[in-house]
């Protein structure tokens, strides 16, 4: 019986691979590896079965990656960070303008805003002030509230150890009211920015930095 070339180059070249050790089944007892054949057994490698690819199986590399459990908890915890980062906190105002129980006015700025006089508060203890002077102890309550003609709106109303809160009072382009709250206090660094939204007859504030845990410092200013 003849047999045809090509089939002869085929069949020297099958005998060849074998005798180097290059040809190596598929199937479940070797593979190709580095021009030697080792069985699953051999090489510690586990074959992933049908069951397992049906039912979405991972390999340990694909745990151990970006998509491990313990990866996707952190982008839940930072997710929830953002969320609560900006919740809005909605002020609405009062008709009692006069001073807070048992505190005196401290600093005050003035602001024409719609027309009409505006002010900025900031209220301490009675008893913490001689003669005009603020004298602090490590825990001290504060009220910064902004004041309409006839609408008292209270932006911050806490007691802080061993710092000062301040306010910022001014208008954008648009010729909105924006006032900026600075709580800076041991191991937390605040800044809240509110707005005053004309329809509500009140103010939206957001946190536009919450950072606890921070070493401050001091701060430097012209004024």
């Amino acid at each position: 019986m003849t047999v045809k070339k090509g089939k002869l180059m085929m069949l020297a070249l099958t005998a060849s691979l074998s005798a180097a050790g290059l040809w190596g089944c598929r199937g479940e007892a070797a593979y190709l590896t580095g021009g030697q054949a080792q069985s699953a057994e051999e090489s510690g490698t586990e074959e992933t079965s049908e069951d397992e690819i049906a039912a979405g199986g991972t390999s340990e590399e694909e745990t151990d990656g970006f998509g491990t459990t313990a990866d996707l908890a952190f982008a839940g915890e930072t997710s929830q960070e953002e969320t609560q980062l900006t919740e809005s906190i909605q002020v609405t105002g009062s008709s009692d303008r006069s001073a807070p129980s048992g505190m005196a006015l401290y600093r005050s700025s003035l602001f024409i805003w719609n027309e009409e006089e505006w002010s900025l508060e900031l209220y301490v203890p009675e008893e913490a002030l001689a003669d005009g002077e603020l004298m602090l102890d490590d825990l001290c309550p504060f009220q910064i509230r902004a004041v309409s003609p006839d609408r008292a709106y209270v932006l911050f109303d806490d007691s802080v150890q061993l710092g000062t809160p301040a306010g910022d009072v001014w208008t954008d382009e648009e010729g909105r009211l924006h006032i900026v709250i600075r709580d800076v206090r041991t191991a937390l660094y605040r800044i809240t920015e509110f707005v005053y939204d004309g329809e509500q007859d009140g103010f939206e504030g957001q946190a536009v930095i919450d950072r606890e845990g921070i070493n401050y410092w001091g701060t430097v200013t012209g004024q």
